[in-house]
């Protein structure tokens, strides 16, 4: 019995650390908590299983669901009379929607925003805005590198990852130290 209640708060504290990690790129609580059953259980669930282990309402569940199918991450299975929701995006998969729509709707908005206002500021906020673009450009590119890495790497068996980013890191950090 006490086996089962260690069980109990282990899936708990995991259910809020990745909670804690979705809501950092802008998930709710709710929707987080969903995500987080549905990656530890790793099988569908039905709205009202969702609500038992999230401890949320259904019409809450239900909300969030609607919202994580809409976006793509979570998918409809249907059973025998009772929908279930299953994971249809990695937490890679995730984070690089996350990253992808920053980029898209935060960078590229303000770097074209600052390139088309730069003319109506004076000297010395020009300058600082000047400095601004540069780091938004420095940015942009990492995002587009960690992009491009993430797309070819997401599918790959860990072992193997490990091996390329060692790789990586051998030829990288001699660079970074010379910067």
């Amino acid at each position: 019995m006490k086996n089962i209640k260690v069980i109990v708060n282990v899936r708990y504290e995991l259910i809020e650390t990745i909670s804690s990690l979705m809501s950092i790129i802008g998930f709710s609580e709710a929707m987080g908590r969903i995500l987080g059953a549905l990656i530890l259980t790793d099988l569908p669930m039905s709205q009202k299983e969702l609500s038992k282990v999230t401890g949320y309402s259904v019409s809450i569940v239900s909300v969030n669901l609607s919202v994580l199918k809409r976006v793509g991450i979570v998918s409809e299975v249907r059973g025998n009379k009772v929908r279930r929701y299953a994971l249809s995006s990695s937490l890679t998969d995730i984070i690089e929607r996350f990253l992808g729509r920053f980029l898209e709707e935060g960078l590229n908005v303000l770097e074209r925003r600052i390139r088309r206002n730069i003319g109506s500021f004076d000297e010395v906020a020009r300058k600082g805005i000047m400095k601004l673009l540069s780091d938004v450009q420095k940015t942009r590119y990492l995002l587009y590198l960690t992009l491009m890495l993430m797309r070819k790497v997401k599918d790959m068996p860990l072992g193997e990852f490990l091996r390329m980013y060692n790789s990586i890191r051998k030829q990288v950090i001699p660079l970074l130290n010379k910067a």
